[in-house]
């Protein structure tokens, strides 16, 4: 029996880098949408294809690397796709909301690499709004853990998406009530003792709101971090 502690293990390095996205409010183009019917569901499934392979060449672009598909895995009511990289690493992509976006690789540097290019990519094809900063912020790189997605992880972020998308949407209405509250006051005074220019008032409220991105982001993850550990440990 192998161990860690044994003397073939020894010779294994067991440290490896991860990727791990979580498309809380489906904003990627590749996520499967619902559809009724045969018909449909073929048209949805060949939909997704297209718009996953475009992503993936775009990525693979950006690192000047080719990426290869090696196939895909349905069962349970999940669609799993799964990719190598030419260097090495290991992709894998879950199509059904909440869509995840998973790779694992053995050295940092070329994790470092997949996160830039990845964000870059996303910068390029996602609509710019509050949940895009979300993330885009999300897009990190991390240390020795095993997240490789299976049928228990998926049905645990399947059941608790809907809550985190609340939390997601409160955060954004609130930023743009915010947004337009000050917009507001800040051309009630221009118009009225300042003489300040739209353009201005514009600028200057983008910056307060950018002041304010952190703050609530970092409140927005304590509060994401509650509901996952509620269900992991319910």
């Amino acid at each position: 029996m192998i161990t860690k502690t044994s003397p073939v293990m020894k010779k294994i390095s067991d440290t490896f880098y991860t990727v791990s996205v979580l498309d809380v409010e489906q904003i990627l183009p590749f996520v499967k949408k619902e559809a009724h019917g045969f018909k449909e569901k073929f048209k949805e499934e060949e939909r997704v294809k297209m718009e996953m392979f475009t992503f993936i060449e775009m990525v693979s672009q950006e690192m000047g690397e080719k990426i290869c598909y090696i196939g895909e895995e349905k069962k349970h009511g999940y669609h799993l796709e799964m990719f190598l990289f030419h260097d090495g690493g290991f992709l894998e992509i879950l199509v059904e909301p909440p869509s995840t976006i998973h790779a694992s690789f053995v050295y940092e540097k070329k994790a470092e690499k997949f996160a830039k290019s990845l964000k870059r990519v996303c910068e390029k094809i996602l609509p710019d709004s509050p949940i895009k900063l979300f993330f885009l912020d999300s897009i990190t790189v991390d240390e020795g853990k095993n997240d490789s997605i299976t049928v228990d992880k998926w049905s645990l972020m399947h059941n608790i998406v809907i809550e985190k998308s609340i939390v997601y949407t409160i955060v954004v209405v609130l930023l743009a009530i915010i947004f337009t509250a000050v917009t507001e006051i800040l051309e009630d005074i221009s118009v009225n003792w300042v003489g300040i220019e739209a353009t201005y008032i514009h600028i200057v409220t983008a910056i307060f709101i950018a002041f304010l991105f952190d703050p609530i982001k970092t409140k927005v993850e304590g509060v994401l971090e509650k509901i996952i550990n509620k269900h992991t440990t319910g």
